[in-house]
């Protein structure tokens, strides 16, 4: 198969034209791939007490460091962020109970220790 370097520095001759669309198709091809392929995320200065822990846990549970990252990447991203969290509840309308919270409490803990 002919290079990019080959297609360029030499005159099409007949039958040329198809090799050169056929070149054109694998790049599109390789270029459509790579777009569609997930993105790297490169994370500098870790310390070693880190990193060892980090290959000591993926090591235990039979995974890749990449695998075990991006799984605990995706665990914390799964999670809503406290400032969230909080802000939707604040949003909430108050609830009004009968009673104070802590004897629903008690009342729990008596009837779980009962049966």
């Amino acid at each position: 198969m002919l290079g990019l370097r080959d297609v360029r520095r030499r005159r099409p001759r007949a039958g040329r034209g198809i090799v050169v669309r056929v070149w054109s198709l694998r790049m599109f091809i390789a270029c459509a791939i790579l777009c569609a392929m997930s993105k790297m995320l490169q994370v500098r200065n870790i310390p070693e007490r880190l990193h060892r822990e980090l290959r000591r846990r993926a090591r235990a549970r039979g995974q890749t460091l990449t695998d075990y990252v991006q799984e605990v990447l995706e665990r914390e991203v799964a999670r809503p962020p406290a400032e969230e969290v909080f802000d939707r509840i604040e949003s909430r309308s108050p609830v009004d109970l009968d009673i104070r919270v802590a004897e629903i409490i008690r009342q729990e803990r008596s009837e779980r220790e009962a049966s």
